[in-house]
């Protein structure tokens, strides 16, 4: 039987200790965003998709209060404005721009659990919550439990009948102020079960605010369900068809800008074009202009001087400057390598084996081979027992003899 290879055993034993810390990793609330990019159970993909069928244009997520929006032009021309979140606190500034363009004629809505107290004056309600309280562990039953929703009776283009959204979607309500609403012209036009209003819309100008209290309900997952599509499509069809629409980010991310040092450039258009030129320029010519090209390369000769004019300056130089001990250690460390390239015999410093092995392979004279040694320790061994020129010419003399006898094996032995 084949054995199984160690390292399968270790991948497979990897894999599968991944596969238990994905598996079993707590669940986490999928983010809600209202994206435009965001295809996920709560994100906004569906939501810009059915917004661009209403009004027969696109609609653009603006991540900048509208005071400072460079994307506005003239903030006082009515225009369709979406506001969706938890938590939607336009400042005073703010509300003074988007009121001025709905008196002309725009759309504001606001889909939200909690909102500026001065802006709860003008709806003359306050949101609330019903509560129910939303737990981690129960969050995809509560999909499944359905709350009921109805519509005021009076109105003609809404659904007649009481239809059911999920507990998720139905969180939170109206609460009426204590003042009086003097506001004619505003309905609340949703109702959930315990009949308390879910949204609200009043006139305002030549325009519309709209107040609701399910900004869920303008996620994919509501917008794909074909019952509580019915509140989302009631609340969509308030925005003008011949107006721009601007879906503000803002107020539920905050600003998002780009994280890399080069937000400089890519800020402003027309630097960020040039960039994206000046990479596409680069791309291109690493693509084209920089191919190899085949050319032969000459073979170039190692540099070097054997000449016997250059040997003897150098000699000489050697010895005018007194430096006998560094020429004796240079001739036995070419000698050295000489008895091992020739004869595959290595010579240590601490051991005599070598010269041993040299003596029986080349039948040394005993004479010689002692010379041998004792050069030999005195050169890389006893490095502080100063050399004389005659110890340096007697080097000479026996590396000489063992050239002349020994250099191409055992010394013959004619007589």
């Amino acid at each position: 039987m084949r054995r199984i290879s160690p390292n399968i055993i270790g991948l497979l034993i990897g894999l599968s200790i991944l596969f238990l810390a994905w598996f079993l990793s707590p669940q986490s609330i999928p983010p809600e965003t209202w994206n435009e990019d965001d295809s996920r159970a709560f994100g906004g993909e569906v939501l810009h998709q059915m917004v661009s069928d209403y009004t027969g244009s696109s609609i653009k997520s603006l991540y900048d209060p509208l005071t400072e929006s460079e994307d506005i032009v003239d903030s006082l021309a009515p225009a369709n404005y979406l506001i969706l979140g938890k938590d939607v606190k336009p400042s005073p500034q703010d509300w003074k721009r988007f009121s001025s363009s709905v008196k002309a004629g725009g759309v504001l809505i606001i889909g939200a659990h909690q909102i500026p107290s001065y802006l709860e004056e003008v709806f003359g309600y306050r949101l609330k919550s019903s509560n129910f309280s939303i737990d981690l562990k129960q969050v995809y039953q509560q999909l499944s439990n359905n709350e009921s929703f109805y519509f005021h009776p009076d109105l003609k283009t809404w659904p007649k009948d009481t239809f059911k959204v999920p507990v998720k979607a139905a969180t939170y309500a109206l609460g009426a102020l204590s003042v009086v609403d003097s506001n004619n012209a505003a309905l609340n036009f949703a109702f959930n079960s315990a009949d308390m209003p879910i949204a609200r819309s009043m006139a305002w100008g030549k325009g519309q605010l709209v107040l609701f209290s399910s900004p869920e309900l303008l996620q994919n997952y509501f917008l794909m369900d074909s019952v509580s599509r019915a509140f989302s499509a009631g609340i969509l069809s308030y925005l003008k068809r011949d107006l721009p629409t601007y879906h503000f980010e803002f107020y539920h991310l905050g600003r998002i800008e780009p994280g890399s040092p080069l937000r400089v450039l890519l800020y402003s258009p027309y630097l960020r074009t040039a960039l994206y030129l000046g990479i596409a320029l680069i791309l291109a010519y690493l693509l084209i202009g920089s191919k190899r090209r085949q050319k032969m390369i000459p073979v170039l000769d190692a540099f070097s001087n054997n000449s016997l004019d250059f040997l003897n300056r150098l000699s000489a130089l050697y010895y005018k400057n007194a430096h006998h001990r560094n020429m004796f250690k240079k001739r036995m460390e070419y000698w050295n390598d000489f008895v091992h390239n020739r004869y595959q015999i290595r010579l240590r410093d601490s051991e005599q084996q070598g010269f041993e092995d040299l003596a029986r392979k080349l039948d040394l004279d005993p004479k010689l081979l002692g010379y041998l040694r004792f050069a030999y320790r005195q050169a890389f061994i006893d490095e502080e027992v100063p050399v004389s020129s005659d110890t340096l010419l007697e080097q000479e003399k026996q590396l000489k003899n063992f050239y002349n006898q020994y250099g191409h094996g055992r010394k013959s032995r004619k007589h």
